[in-house]
């Protein structure tokens, strides 16, 4: 039973490291696009 929760606690934690850089890049990506985006329409204007 113990090892059955030491487990659950490092798959938890490989979730955990495995998730957070992807939604990091995923708000990067997010700012950055928004950046060109308002640098066309700057530019537009």
């Amino acid at each position: 039973m113990k090892s059955k929760v030491g487990f659950q606690s490092i798959a938890k934690k490989v979730a955990v490291i495995s998730y957070l850089p992807t939604k990091i890049i995923n708000i990067c990506l997010k700012y950055k696009i928004t950046i060109l985006l308002y640098r066309v329409i700057i530019h537009i204007i």
